[in-house]
């Protein structure tokens, strides 16, 4: 396994702690980030109450279940994300979910603008979109694919 890729493992964090350290930001008016404008701060907020939402309601499938117990290759995933981007607000949760159901996923999150050299080489269409899933072998290092920031389907209707 790369060198790097061992560093972004190391500093990356658990949901559930990327979910504290958003609310111990806020509870000092600030957001992940360098902006910790008011809007920023807002949408924020707005993103506490969406992720709040989907953690409490977000089912995974029967089918999609089956398919991830049956999983034999370990993989971790990385997940780019801001606590301020409503994409992210929106999919990470549920990544969560999915990852929560296989023993062979294990999940964590980096932000983005910490590590701009690994976002940068996952970029849509030329920026810095978020979220964006890179997933490793867990014991090579082998990328084995990386999604984001959204559906293709809603990709699509966005541009």
């Amino acid at each position: 396994m790369p060198k790097s890729l061992k560093t972004y493992f190391k500093n990356s964090i658990t949901y559930t702690e990327y979910r504290e350290m958003i609310d111990s930001l806020l509870a000092e008016k600030k957001t992940t980030g360098e902006n910790h404008s008011e809007a920023m701060l807002d949408y924020t907020k707005m993103n506490v109450v969406r992720m709040k939402r989907l953690d409490k309601t977000t089912k995974v499938k029967e089918d999609l279940a089956t398919f991830l117990n049956t999983m034999q290759r370990k993989q971790h995933w990385i997940v780019l994300t801001e606590a301020w981007c409503g994409d992210a607000a929106q999919s990470v949760p549920v990544l969560d979910k999915i990852a929560e159901h296989s023993e062979a996923i294990e999940m964590s999150c980096l932000l983005r603008d910490e590590n701009l050299e690994l976002m940068d080489k996952y970029l849509t269409n030329g920026g810095r979109s978020i979220p964006k899933l890179i997933s490793f072998d867990a014991e090579s290092g082998e990328e084995l694919f990386s999604w984001g920031p959204r559906p293709a389907v809603l990709q699509i209707m966005f541009m």
